[in-house]
């Protein structure tokens, strides 16, 4: 029976079934492949290397849980940590072998703490806040440097371009979400506009402090100002989000997945266009 068990909840957390975790976590490397215009068997690995990252997470979180709440963890469940952290480590062992560069310690080190932070919210009962969040995106999106650099070789302006574009794409997303699942679909419309404002002020706020970021990346020679093109249809479906109230009835997840997906495939696009 405890065989059963352990195995049940094996089957529950080994393959992550978020579709919007998936595409979060592999974009950002994917826009660095795309302006690199190569792969390579060093990115290859790098690939490999980030999807047992992003395995590894759901069982530590199991972990972190069961010890918070004082629960016995299944031993299966320790077992599938351990061997996807050792699957990791082989990967990233052979991508160090094809390309022995120092770079990949600090990548490692960014994406190593960032998980860490996700789950020191999580052993205080907050891994579904905003800083949370914010800390596991801004360590995802180290992987549009990662992936430049493993095709290319080289950390330089268009390595820092891919980081603050990605940061400023994703990191807004997370507000997006919260506003239409968290606030929108729990709430009636505002009776004034101030009302709507209020609402979507986390939103516009990081937002903004994406294009700053980005227009002090263009002021310092990091990008072509074209590159913050990149960043308009975002930024328009974010204000359309703040003045268009979706209650939960009006809220299709479903058709709100695929518009996210066409978003991402259209910043894809513009990166790819706009940061060569």
């Amino acid at each position: 029976m405890e065989a059963t068990l352990d195995m049940q909840a094996v089957k529950k957390i080994w393959f992550p079934k978020e579709h919007g975790a998936w595409a979060m976590t592999f974009s950002p490397i994917v826009s660095g492949f795309l302006v690199a215009g190569a792969v390579g068997w060093t990115g290859a690995w790098l690939f490999v290397s980030v999807f047992m990252f992003f395995l590894l997470r759901q069982p530590a979180l199991t972990i972190v849980r069961g010890v918070r709440n004082r629960k016995s963890v299944a031993t299966s469940v320790k077992l599938l940590f351990a061997a996807e952290f050792l699957a990791l480590v082989a990967a990233g062992l052979v991508m160090l072998w094809r390309m022995p560069r120092v770079e990949w310690l600090g990548f490692g080190a960014l994406a190593a703490a960032s998980l860490l932070a996700h789950l020191f919210f999580a052993s205080k009962r907050k891994e579904m806040t905003a800083p949370a969040e914010v800390a596991t995106v801004s360590g995802v999106c180290v992987g549009a440097p990662a992936g430049y650099f493993a095709a290319t070789g080289r950390l330089d302006g268009m390595a820092l371009a891919l980081l603050l574009l990605n940061l400023a794409y994703f990191v807004t997303n997370i507000f997006y979400i919260r506003l239409k699942a968290r606030v929108q679909a729990r709430q009636a419309p505002p009776d004034s506009w101030s009302g709507y404002l209020k609402a979507g002020l986390p939103l516009l706020t990081y937002n903004a402090l994406g294009w700053l970021v980005n227009i002090a990346g263009v002021l310092a020679g990091a990008m072509q100002p074209l590159a913050l093109l990149a960043l308009v249809p975002n930024a328009l479906k974010d204000v359309w989000a703040v003045a268009k109230w979706h209650t939960r009835n009006e809220l299709n997840i479903r058709q709100r997945g695929w518009m996210e997906v066409g978003h991402l495939l259209l910043f894809l696009a513009l990166v790819k266009l706009l940061v060569e």
